[in-house]
């Protein structure tokens, strides 16, 4: 009796120690977006402004700039539908629109036009 009593316990224990993790394990894994900014004839676009917005993000919209290669990233995205906004001096502005499921890559590459 006490042998089955012991491995009720244990079993109840592994439950309630494994169920948060696994749970945990699924709502956190994260998205991202990234690409690379060009003009109409090739080159790399440094500092283009790029915002990423949608209401997955409890923090508001995050915002970075392109770096020397014309390169952006934002990591760690929870899965959602988001506007992805492109700005750069000179440039027209350029919108797109993604969804991203729970650890999803979206790649966007992007041409600005003056």
């Amino acid at each position: 009796m006490r042998q089955s009593v012991r491995i009720v316990w244990a079993a109840a224990l592994a439950i309630v120690l494994f169920v948060p993790w696994t749970v945990a394990a699924q709502t956190t894994e994260r998205s991202r977006i990234e690409g690379k900014v060009i003009d109409q004839g090739g080159g790399v676009l440094p500092g283009v402004a790029v915002t990423v917005d949608s209401p997955s993000l409890l923090g508001g919209a995050r915002s970075t700039v392109t770096d020397a290669e014309g390169q952006f990233r934002f990591a760690t995205l929870p899965a959602g539908t988001y506007q992805v906004t492109f700005d750069l001096a000179g440039f027209n502005p350029v919108k797109r629109q993604v969804r991203v499921d729970a650890g999803f890559v979206a790649t966007i590459n992007e041409t600005l036009r003056v």
